[in-house]
């Protein structure tokens, strides 16, 4: 009986024993089959991914079609790697592009765009006070009938190198000039060029992209009559194009300088600012730009279209400001300038003098 009992004690010690050892080696089967299984992968992934790639993995390849995801990094042909990196490139360029004002450049041999680099040297160097050019009326005047502050006016703008007028010659020549500004029409300009005609006068029109567009017709004819079209801003804002940064200032310019060349075929060379005011710093750069900047020496308020005007007074005023190299700046929107036209060219050119277009 106790023999019995030995044999059975036996029995159960090696059959644990088996079941230790067959587990044991059924692990170490297992492990060997996970890593083996392990490397597996870590190879397939190796293949995928280019062994010199710095990307994250939110790295989205710039090649990949987006609508269709599921096409792998390494599914392109490697000769379209030049191309894929050109159009990244572009890509880039357009982006940056795309955050920056559409930017205008113009340059036909006369009339040019500056650098920034030319607009930050002018902005450092010359003054950007802001000053208006007058009106010529009740003004002091000097010994040759010339308003003093416009004479100043020319004077500092050749001190500062600008190419810039604001008579049609010097005190000892009997010439004037009568320009205007054409800001947006009112039914007068018709007129006004026919007048100009019959006095076998030759005129300078300041123009704006409004005006301009607005009247085709007119404009064409300005040109075909020998008339001189200048440069008055493109946008013409009310208080005054020369409140604008200087780039701006540039870009409108180059804007109506532009359109004028391509639609009519015209280059203009002169530039006139509007509302009456300027900086030698933005008189400067339109000088540099190609422009003479030409003001006037006589100006008055005959922009305002409702305004009632005696046309004797106003007629009266005009001859008491003539000067020799007298500009005569006036606007295209009030009827008051159609009714005096005829008789200030008549009187001038009895007192002695010749009615000639800005050289």
């Amino acid at each position: 009986m106790r023999d019995k009992r030995r044999d059975t004690t036996r029995f159960l010690v090696y059959g644990f024993a088996s079941s230790l050892l067959i587990g044991a080696m059924l692990f170490v089967l297992a492990g060997i089959m996970t890593i083996s299984e392990s490397k597996r992968l870590i190879a397939e992934a190796g293949e995928r991914v280019p062994a010199s790639s710095d990307e994250g993995p939110d790295h989205k390849n710039p090649g990949a079609d987006e609508d269709h995801p599921e096409e792998e990094a390494g599914s392109h042909d490697p000769a379209e790697a030049p191309d894929e990196q050109e159009n990244e490139e572009e890509t880039a360029s357009g982006a940056a592009d795309s955050a920056q004002p559409s930017q205008l450049s113009y340059d036909d041999g006369t009339i040019r765009s500056l650098s920034a680099e030319e607009i930050a040297a002018i902005e450092q160097t010359v003054d950007p006070t802001l000053r208006g050019f007058g009106t010529g009326f009740n003004e002091p005047k000097d010994d040759y009938n010339r308003p003093v502050y416009v004479k100043s006016v020319e004077d500092d703008m050749r001190a500062a190198g600008i190419n810039g007028r604001c008579f049609a010659a010097d005190e000892n020549t009997k010439q004037i000039a009568i320009t205007f500004q054409a800001g947006y029409e009112n039914g007068y300009t018709a007129r006004i060029l026919d007048i100009l005609a019959e006095q076998n006068v030759k005129s300078t029109f300041y123009i704006t992209h409004e005006y301009g567009w607005n009247n085709q017709d007119l404009i064409r004819r300005m040109i075909d009559e020998g008339h001189e079209l200048g440069n008055h801003s493109s946008s013409a804002p009310e208080e005054g194009i020369a409140l604008l940064p200087l780039a701006d200032q540039m870009q409108d310019a180059i804007k109506l300088q532009s359109d004028v060349r391509e639609t009519f075929g015209y280059t203009m060379r002169k530039y006139n600012y509007n509302s009456g005011i300027f900086t030698l710093a933005s008189a400067k750069m339109m000088s540099d730009m190609g422009y003479e900047v030409v003001f006037c020496s006589v100006n008055y308020d005959d922009f305002d279209s409702t305004a009632s005007f005696d046309t004797n007074e106003i007629l009266n005023s005009l001859l008491s400001c003539a000067h020799n190299g007298c500009v005569y700046c006036f606007h295209m929107t009030n009827e008051i300038t159609v009714n005096i036209l005829p008789g200030l060219i008549h009187y001038l050119r009895a007192q002695g003098y010749e009615i000639v277009q800005l050289p």
